[in-house]
This record gives C-alpha cells, sequence and structure tokens, in this order.
C-alpha cells in the first residue's frame, strides 16, 4: 500500500511539471489567443447586426408614427381588395356567375 501511495505522490510533481510547460507553450498560447480573437469577432459581428436590426425597426416605427411610412395606406385597400376578388374568381372551382349569385344570396340572408 506505501508502495502504491509512494508512486501516485511521486506523480503529481511530474503532472504538475508537464502541465507547466504546456502552459508556457508559446504555440499553445497563441493559439489560443487566435481562437479568442476569432470569437471575439464573430460576437461582435453578431451584436453589430442585431443593433443595425433594431435600430432601422425603432427608424421605421418612427417614420410610421410621423406619417411617413413606407407602408400603403388604407386608401390603397379597395384596389387590393379587387385585384384579389379577380384573381380568386379566375382560379374559382366554379363559375363566376354561380359564385356571384351564391355570394350575393348569402349577402341578401
Amino acid at each position: 500500500m506505501s508502495m502504491l501511495r509512494n508512486r501516485r505522490t511521486k506523480g503529481w510533481p511530474r503532472l504538475a511539471m508537464r502541465a507547466g510547460l504546456l502552459l508556457t507553450d508559446a504555440k499553445l498560447w497563441s493559439a489560443v489567443q487566435n481562437q479568442m480573437r476569432d470569437r471575439a469577432d464573430e460576437m461582435s459581428d453578431a451584436i453589430n447586426e442585431k443593433y443595425e436590426d433594431a435600430s432601422e425597426r425603432v427608424s421605421n416605427a418612427g417614420d410610421a408614427l410621423r406619417g411617413r411610412s413606407q407602408w400603403p395606406t388604407w386608401g390603397s385597400f379597395p384596389a387590393r381588395d379587387r385585384i384579389g376578388t379577380g384573381i380568386g374568381y379566375l382560379v374559382a372551382p366554379t363559375s363566376v356567375d354561380r359564385v356571384r349569385n351564391t355570394i350575393t344570396d348569402r349577402a341578401a340572408a
């Protein structure tokens, strides 16, 4: 038993020396620095993208509140409604007259 304990205690200084040599290796430190730099660049790019997206959203919201929105106004809704209805008539599985009569009947009821 004491022989096993003796072997274990001799292994610790050897392990500490190897770890110390490993931690002072210039190539290792260079690789660690490069990895850290790459990760920092990736995080910086992600943060910049999020900031630009958020700032664009805030700018668009400000424009909308001031009435300078790029979205169509309610005045163009009837035109879009007519276009959608026309497309619906074209792709409908039944004839236009039948659809029109069904809509009229339902509206009258």
